[in-house]
């Protein structure tokens, strides 16, 4: 569909792992590393501020 992506991007004090600022679009691969509860916090934490 010719949308391009950028890895590991930047964005304040958060790196996200896929950015096209095309479609405004952040894609997070989410690991093992948001396994327990802490991270979940930090997690959402995170994804309002991209917002």
């Amino acid at each position: 569909m010719g949308v391009k992506f950028r890895r590991q991007v930047p964005i304040d004090r958060y790196i996200v792992d896929f950015l096209s600022m095309e479609i405004k679009l952040v894609i997070e691969a989410d690991g093992s590393q948001h396994g327990n509860k802490s991270k979940n916090n930090n997690d959402n934490i995170r994804d309002n501020f991209l917002k």
